[in-house]
């Protein structure tokens, strides 16, 4: 069992804690209220331009929200599933005002940049098959919906074939064959 100092001790920090969040929250009301503030001024005077107003819009399109973990790591305290909701809704109707701009800077500051995922491709050694010919094979390739299995011998033929007919059988419109070949041009 606690002693009542640190049971009031512990509550004095959690309370601390959530200080951190509820500014934060309140921060961002503050801003969207000023901003509303702005917007209703410049309707009953107007002064600047449409085309003033679109060119200051905020670029996003690289960033993201940061994640709850990060966001908990910043505030040092843990966040529920909720309260990061409901940090989300706040942040994004600040980010959808008209003025948004003005506090770019604050918004930025809980944004991070898109992780662009790449793939690292390691392309197959050629095989030795029979007669001394090198081929490659790859199964399953996807192009769209469609999946097809593909064998490039090494050195080539310039033969293409499909589903065991020659190209220009398979695909008698010539729009069609030079989709077709249109990615082979540059390998």
């Amino acid at each position: 069992m606690k002693n009542p100092d640190e049971k009031a001790r512990d509550v004095s920090c959690d309370m601390e804690l959530l200080k951190i969040l509820r500014e934060l929250f309140h921060n961002a009301n503050v801003l969207i209220r000023k901003l509303n503030k702005m917007e209703d001024e410049d309707l009953r005077n107007p002064k600047q331009t449409q085309a003033s107003e679109a060119s200051r819009e905020l670029y996003l399109t690289n960033t993201e929200w940061m994640s709850q973990e990060t966001l908990e790591r910043i505030t040092v305290e843990p966040i529920t599933k909720p309260e990061y909701q409901q940090f989300v809704a706040v942040m994004t109707r600040l980010v959808n005002h008209k003025y948004a701009y003005l506090h770019e800077e604050f918004i930025f500051k809980y944004r991070q940049p898109k992780v662009i995922k790449t793939m690292n491709f390691d392309p197959e050694e050629p095989q030795a098959g029979e007669n001394g010919v090198k081929f490659v094979t790859t199964k399953d390739c996807p192009r769209k919906c469609a999946r097809a299995d593909v064998t490039v011998y090494q050195p080539g033929t310039g033969k293409i074939t499909i589903n065991e007919k020659h190209y220009f059988d398979y695909f008698p419109d010539e729009n069609d064959r030079q989709q077709l070949m249109f990615p082979l041009i540059f390998t």
